[in-house]
């Protein structure tokens, strides 16, 4: 492409000059002035700033024209009044939502805001009264039985099920799904309404609506609580973290939802200019929904059927809120401590179970790093307690001495790799041991892994430590290659 047509392009694009000098420079390697750029769009009639309006700019375009923009103004209202009314007060035109009564269309949907820290919630909200019919914290809020679990438990609470159940497309739902078609297979009533709907999350209105409301009332605080935790560097996401956080704060995480739940039941519900559904407290629009002029639509579930579905769901535990081996340790060292109860205020919680997860003066070794001769070591307590020093410590495998010059972590691994290195001479002397192939696979496994392991830190070691690192593994290495069975 021609300079001329570079700048073209680019100026379609909608760059600035700025922009367009900086790709003719980089890309092209063109240099030119900005006064240059200037006078070649100048003299290609390429402007910014012309017409009145974006439309004007097309206007001149496509017609060689220009329209004031006062005089697309009155066409437009009057072509579009209400379309222009809408813009004028800046909203959209929402849809309605009706809903016939209580128990004619359940929402149901998972909240996972928590989600990151081991913590699931679902929830399920009747569409008419907006009544939580279950709000549930766990360790889980993908698995279908856990979910069903909750679905049983609430029919066997009400007595009954609804007409239809809306929900997203998610295989959480597909217990919920089976269970729905089953209990209503031979009741025939209201055959041409579904039992389960599957939809867009962003249609699914009222439990969409109501997270928000949750997390205005509760989740912001938890959701800020364990941000904290992690930046303080408490949190890693690993499953023993997640399972300590169930331990500590499920429970009362599911305390606090089971009192949002009940003052949001119990609250009035103000009035909207966009809805047509009844305006009450919740609990007497789903219990007493004659006030309001409407019925309730719940079907009657056989106890045989409830129990067919029981067996197909699970129940968690919620005595044992996380994993039951962390449970049983976290419980031993809770009594260790002399911690009784958890408190139920989280920060309470946050103190009493890090009881016991301190740092122990008699255990904690200190090194120092230095080069120099004859150094003191600075003084360190931990709890008033002067701690030890070391002149080395092993951490995470390796060997660390105080003027790092890796030689322990050297004859550690020299004697390490003694015995496989000496075992795979022996058998590659033997016409009845291994290959090769297989030999050098072994020789990767257990010697060349240890060696390559840390192998990053140490490469400031003493170039005669070399010789301790490679002589036994080459002699070898040099034996088993002229094995007779090859």
């Amino acid at each position: 492409m021609s300079e001329t047509q570079l700048i073209t392009f680019y100026f379609t694009l909608g760059l600035s000059n700025d922009e367009i000098l900086a790709f003719l420079k980089v890309q092209h390697n063109c240099n030119i002035s900005l006064r240059t750029l200037k006078r070649r769009l100048k003299n290609l009639k390429l402007f910014r700033k012309k017409g009145y309006s974006p439309i004007n700019q097309v206007a001149t375009y496509l017609f060689k024209d220009t329209v004031r923009q006062e005089t697309i103004r009155r066409l437009l209202k009057s072509i579009d009044p209400v379309g222009v009314e809408i813009r004028t007060r800046r909203r959209l035109r929402r849809r309605q939502y009706n809903n016939k009564g209580p128990n004619y269309l359940w929402h149901v949907d998972s909240y996972d805001k928590l989600k990151p820290f081991g913590i699931g919630i679902n929830g399920c909200i009747d569409g008419f009264s907006r009544h939580i019919m279950w709000m549930k914290a766990g360790r889980t809020n993908n698995n279908p039985r856990v979910i069903g679990g909750y679905f049983v438990d609430t029919i066997q609470k009400i007595g009954g099920i609804p007409l239809t159940i809306r929900a997203d497309m998610g295989t959480e739902n597909r217990h919920i799904e089976q269970m729905q078609v089953f209990f209503r297979r031979d009741t025939g009533i209201n055959i041409h309404r579904p039992a389960f709907l599957y939809g867009k999350s962003t249609a699914n209105q009222k439990i969409e609506c109501w997270w928000g409301i949750l997390r205005k009332h509760n989740a912001e605080f938890w959701m800020n609580l364990f941000k904290k935790i992690q930046d303080d560097g408490y949190f890693n996401g690993s499953y023993l973290e997640k399972a300590l956080i169930q331990f500590c704060f499920l429970r009362i995480i599911q305390s606090e939802l089971n009192s949002v739940v009940l003052e949001w039941n119990s609250h009035n519900i103000s009035s909207s200019k966009n809805s047509i559904l009844p305006r009450g407290k919740p609990l007497i629009m789903y219990h007493i929904p004659e006030i309001y002029r409407s019925n309730d639509y719940l079907i009657s579930v056989e106890f045989d059927d409830l129990e067919i579905a029981r067996e197909e769901c699970v129940f968690l535990d919620q005595e044992c809120p996380c994993d039951k081996d962390v449970f049983e340790l976290c419980n031993i060292l809770l009594n260790e401590a002399a911690v009784e109860n958890i408190p139920s205020d989280p920060y309470n919680a946050i103190d009493v179970t890090s009881t016991g997860f301190n740092f122990a003066a008699h255990k904690t070794k200190c090194i120092h790093f230095t080069r120099k001769h004859r150094q003191d070591n600075p003084p360190h307590t931990l709890n008033n307690i002067q701690l030890e020093y070391k002149s080395q410590i092993k951490y995470l495998g390796v060997i660390f001495d105080s003027k790092l010059t890796w030689a322990p972590h050297i004859k550690k691994l020299r004697t390490d790799c003694k015995r496989p290195l000496d075992i795979i001479k022996t058998v590659s002397h033997t016409r009845w041991g291994s290959n090769k192939e297989s030999l050098l696979r072994i020789f990767d496994t257990l010697v060349q892994s240890k060696i390559d392991y840390a192998g990053f830190i140490t490469v400031s070691r003493n170039k005669r430590l070399n010789k301790l690192v490679e002589s036994r593994p080459t002699i070898s290495y040099r034996r088993f290659q002229i094995k007779p069975s090859n």
